[in-house]
């Protein structure tokens, strides 16, 4: 039994160790779970309470990372492989907003501010000829451009609820979702090619 602690005792330095070459959250996640079950074991067994109490708590946390990332990787692949955007994420994140008729969100060459998502009615896009109803995004493609202007008008047709997003509620939530990543790439690749095709 000695000799196995001993042995979970260097197993958890170890695994603390490789935990710091690790170039990526997902394996150096899994490692320090398995160093604190370990280094939980080496200090249960010899009555090294501090040891036991730091890693007491380090285990659920890196715990909770670990699922987490479980999860954005799964959202991800499964993001990657939907042929339907996947906006949900507005009606959490987003501020709702009732527009009048004929209210313009905003102009042809105007700064980005915020990041819409059409709830109920109709926004035309102006100088495109398009328009857009309930479940569509717009104002996006500002934020990914060297310029960082409007490429198009954009005016309600008729009363509007929209959700909108800031500029930081949209990056933060771009780069914390893979999901919302992947449907905004997908949503800006899409009207790129629409924009060719005209």
């Amino acid at each position: 039994m000695t000799v196995l602690i001993e042995a979970a005792g260097y197993l958890a330095g170890c695994a603390s160790i490789a935990a710091y070459a690790m170039r990526t959250m997902l394996p150096l996640r899994s490692l320090m779970v398995c160093s604190s079950v370990l280094f939980m074991t080496y200090s249960f067994y010899h009555s090294i309470y501090p040891t036991l109490f730091v890693h007491s708590i380090l285990l659920p946390f890196n715990l909770y990372r670990l699922i987490e990332l479980l999860r954005l990787n799964k959202a991800a692949v499964e993001a990657r492989h939907s042929h339907t955007a996947d906006f949900k994420m507005f009606k959490f994140a987003g501020k709702k907003k009732a527009i009048t008729d004929g209210t313009y969100l905003f102009r042809k060459g105007d700064a980005p501010d915020y990041v819409y998502y059409i709830e109920e009615g109709e926004i035309a896009l102006e100088e495109l000829g398009i328009t857009l109803s309930a479940g569509d995004v717009l104002g996006e493609m500002a934020f990914f451009t060297d310029h960082e202007t409007r490429s198009a008008s954009a005016r309600s047709k008729g009363p509007v609820v929209v959700r909108r997003m800031d500029d930081d509620a949209f990056m933060k939530l771009y780069f914390q979702s893979p999901a919302f990543a992947l449907a905004i790439q997908k949503l800006i690749t899409r009207r790129l090619m629409e924009r060719q095709a005209l």
